[in-house]
């Protein structure tokens, strides 16, 4: 070929990118919000890819990449075969049309918009000209096989993402398909009742009572119709993105389908709408008269302490599941010696609550690299004062990726930003509800008893620890508190809880998990310095 099919393949993949992002820009400043174009999932659209890199591929191969007559006329044609191809094959293949252009001026049958097309060759023509060129010469630097790598990696995710848009298209189709079936059948049970109904001669009304036709054919509709709705509500995110990025869409054998598909996707819209407005009220509700406030109302200590006491069990589950799913092991994950507690999970939701408390309603995206950098620097922090003051490291990150000294690392900041939006959208207002469900006397009493046993239990973990790197220096027992820890909370039962902890050595370098070591020999040299 006459043309570098590695340039071709990224000035696609740019363009795509690109072309995403002008659709996008559009959305924002006229519609004023964040929509994802087209019909892929992804931050691509491959039309505009393909109307930059056809013709550019066509000028190289004919070595006019320099005349601006053939750049506009190429543009302009790649610019009006491409839209009107992709719209043609969608309509011979699926009867979907995504933007019917049947009310524009200039149209050709309804599949593209003439003036639109050739405005968008001529803004491309320039783009041609001056910016590929120069994208061109900036590619030189970029390593062949890293670049290889990168297009591997795209144009696997384009292909699957193709994909999944023909099996969600394939699975609206047939769903249409069903629910026009269901409405037929809805339709003639409903005719068939009221002629039965009407009829007004005695030997019909006498077969109609003697056969129950009329409560047949009432039980006919009513399950048609619960089997119409319940399809009508069958839906996922695929298919929901699919409407929503496409609302000008229509169908030659399903409109009346499509259109009820719509008004089923607009009742869930006002259904979550609503729910985010019973969220907002967790957030701003006040109350006049103090004595009205359910238990831990609004943010304070008694709703922090609560938030921190639930994070630390969610966060037990958690570790549970990573465990079992991710490491394949079973083992005990905690951080307290008493009680299925991780205090970081739970130091980390009561922070992330109190941050971002009046962040409510910032875009998720805000929303998400707050927590990831509050949860990241929160783990950093708590790394750092574990080694401090007890010598140890729960945790060592130093073997992935993207990571700051081992204590924390970039998936992980992302797994943060997950949990910490997650939890401020959706799960911090109904567990907001629940605790103030609670009476407040019974409230009060059990945030008493349960804040004392998470002192206690932080205040014995903390002795076993100190009390563990004595052990490990040989320093026998010399109160009954540290004859307790020693019978208690000895190093087997430390590496039963703690079983990934590690001393960190004076070099730097840290020592084997607590759960690879065998302690035998040091508790009986204690035992026998006890002794003496």
């Amino acid at each position: 070929m006459a043309f570098d099919i590695w340039k071709f393949l990224w000035y696609f993949m740019l363009a795509s990118f690109c072309g995403w992002l002008s659709e996008v820009a559009y959305n924002a400043i006229v519609h004023k919000k964040f929509k994802n174009p087209g019909m892929l999932n992804g931050p691509y659209c491959p039309q505009y890819g393909l109307m930059i890199a056809l013709p550019w591929a066509v000028l190289t191969a004919l070595h006019l990449e320099h005349g601006v007559v053939a750049t506009l006329f190429f543009c302009l044609l790649s610019s009006v075969l491409v839209e009107f191809l992709f719209a043609w094959v969608l309509r011979r293949t699926i009867k979907l049309r995504l933007r019917d252009y049947s009310g524009f001026k200039w149209n050709f049958r309804g599949y593209i918009c003439v003036p639109l097309a050739l405005l968008r060759g001529v803004i491309f023509t320039p783009i041609l000209m001056f910016v590929v060129p120069v994208v061109g010469l900036l590619l030189n630097y970029v390593n062949r096989t890293v670049g290889w790598v990168i297009l591997g990696v795209f144009l696997g995710i384009l292909l699957l993402d193709i994909v999944i848009t023909i099996i969600t298209i394939a699975r609206l189709s047939h769903q249409f398909k069903r629910l026009a079936e269901l409405g037929a059948m809805v339709r003639e049970a409903r005719d068939a009742l009221g002629s039965a109904v009407t009829e007004k001669t005695l030997d019909a009304a006498e077969a109609i009572d003697d056969l129950d036709l009329d409560e047949k054919l009432l039980k006919a509709q009513e399950s048609a119709e619960e089997s119409y709705t319940a399809l009508l509500n069958k839906s996922n995110f695929f298919k929901r993105r699919f409407l929503s990025a496409s609302p000008d869409m229509t169908s030659e054998q399903y409109e009346k389908e499509l259109d009820a598909y719509r008004i089923t996707t607009a009742e869930r819209k006002k259904r979550r709408a609503e729910r985010e407005a019973r969220n907002l009220y967790e957030y701003e509700a006040t109350f006049e008269n103090p004595e009205d406030r359910p238990f831990a109302f609004g943010m304070n200590l008694t709703k922090l302490f609560w938030i921190f006491l639930i994070g630390c069990v969610v966060g037990f589950v958690l570790e549970e599941c990573w465990a079992f799913f991710i490491a394949h092991t079973i083992e005990l994950r905690v951080g307290l010696v008493y009680g299925p507690f991780q205090p970081i999970y739970g130091g980390g939701a009561a922070i992330i609550t109190l941050c971002l408390y009046k962040l409510y309603k910032q875009n998720s995206v805000v929303i998400f690299i707050a927590s990831g950098i509050i949860g990241a620097a929160f783990e950093y922090l708590c790394s750092l004062g574990q080694e401090m003051v007890f010598g140890t490291v729960s945790w060592d990150y130093s073997d992935t990726p993207f990571n700051i000294d081992g204590r924390t690392n970039l998936m992980f900041a992302l797994i943060w930003g997950t949990l910490g939006l997650i939890w401020l959208k959706s799960l911090y207002p109904a567990i907001s509800r629940w605790i103030e469900k609670i009476p407040k006397r019974i409230g009060g009493m059990l945030t008493v008893v349960l804040a004392a046993f998470m002192i206690f239990d932080a205040f014995i973990s903390c002795a076993a620890l100190i009390r563990a790197d004595e052990r490990s220096r040989g320093i026998p027992a010399t109160s009954s508190f540290q004859q307790f820890l020693d019978r208690n909370l000895d190093d087997d039962y430390l590496a039963l809880v703690y079983p990934n902890m590690q001393k960190v050595n004076e070099d730097g370098t840290k020592s084997a998990p607590l759960k690879d070591i065998d302690f035998s020999g040091t508790a009986e040299d204690l035992q026998s310095a006890e002794n003496e």
